[in-house]
């Protein structure tokens, strides 16, 4: 499985939500996030996706092939193409996409932040 940070997915949910919902066919709306992706692995990922839906695959098991997407992830987008309301669940995935990378950070700074060297007050007095 390759690894996206919290953020490269974040950014595609919302991104791939927005278009979706202003009436951009899938196929567009993957290029162009193709196209604004700065990390080259990320956009060959989506270059991958649309590629595949492109060849008849529904979007769930495109984003499955790439092997970048959690099975949940990609349960809920398949969840999202029979319910018709892709674009709510992209969104919402992209909320708590954000929510736990920031949730990592957090955890992350707080185990940091006792190793650093600790200065005594007992001699500033």
């Amino acid at each position: 499985m390759r690894e996206w940070r919290g953020k490269q997915k974040a950014i595609f949910f919302r991104g791939l939500s927005v278009l979706l919902n202003s009436g951009v066919h899938i196929i567009q709306a993957l290029d162009s996030l193709a196209q604004q992706s700065i990390d080259e692995a990320a956009r060959r990922t989506v270059e991958g996706i649309s590629t595949r839906i492109s060849s008849g695959f529904p979007l769930h098991k495109a984003m499955q092939a790439e092997r970048v997407f959690s099975a949940l992830e990609v349960g809920l987008v398949r969840v999202g193409e029979r319910s018709g309301s892709l674009h709510s669940i992209l969104q919402r995935l992209a909320d708590a996409t954000e929510a736990q990378d920031g949730l990592r950070r957090k955890l992350a700074a707080a185990l940091v932040y006792p190793a650093r060297p600790a200065t005594s007050t007992l001699w500033a007095l």
